[in-house]
């Protein structure tokens, strides 16, 4: 499977990244080179959770993401472990619900997290939906498009500190042969 990480510049990204507060933070977007390596996620047309899971989320590439600091000496950083063979990912059903979540992350933090969002609930939702229609190409309620999310922590990244609640979102964009992954890791 050949995979490519890839640096994308939306204002939903900046802003969040910018906004969150919690020490464990990714977002980061993922691009398939062969449309046959993405299909490989799919079953009879839909994403199967458990091939993302098992193929994608246990992947060198993406476990390469998640940087853990060491504490001996000069400070390093080594790679994440998986923690689990395969991640309970959920399948949020209704896209419409997609540009609320992301909105709900940026503005509150999700159900434990917290931001230093300066703007409203409004401008959070306007940021999503825009990040949205971006990543999806204007295409986002199309069901070729899927969100998976696990409160799981699936890697020992989301271990690294005094941390209480994790949350993966996983967007899948089958047109333009990227995954988006969004993983934070706070306390109570």
């Amino acid at each position: 499977m050949c995979i490519n990480v890839i640096e994308k510049d939306y204002e939903y990204c900046k802003v969040l990244k910018d906004s969150f507060t919690s020490d464990l933070f990714l977002l980061t977007c993922f691009q398939f080179e062969r449309d046959e390596d993405l299909n490989t996620l799919y079953l009879e047309g839909k994403i199967n959770p458990s091939e993302v899971s098992r193929t994608f989320l246990m992947s060198k590439t993406v476990l390469d993401q998640f940087q853990q600091e060491v504490y001996s000496g000069p400070s390093q950083y080594i790679s994440a472990n998986a923690l689990l063979l395969e991640v309970d990912l959920q399948e949020l059903n209704d896209n419409e619900i997609v540009d609320e979540t992301l909105a709900e992350i940026l503005f509150t933090g999700s159900i434990h997290g917290s931001t230093n969002f300066q703007g409203s609930s409004e401008t959070a939702f306007h940021l999503a939906k825009s990040f949205c229609e971006q990543i999806f190409e204007d295409d986002y309620k199309n069901r070729n498009n899927y969100c998976l999310r696990t409160f799981s922590p699936w890697n020992t990244w989301f271990m690294a500190g005094p941390y209480t609640f994790s949350e993966t979102l996983i967007l899948v964009a089958k047109k333009t042969k990227a995954i988006w992954l969004l993983a934070y890791s706070t306390s109570d």
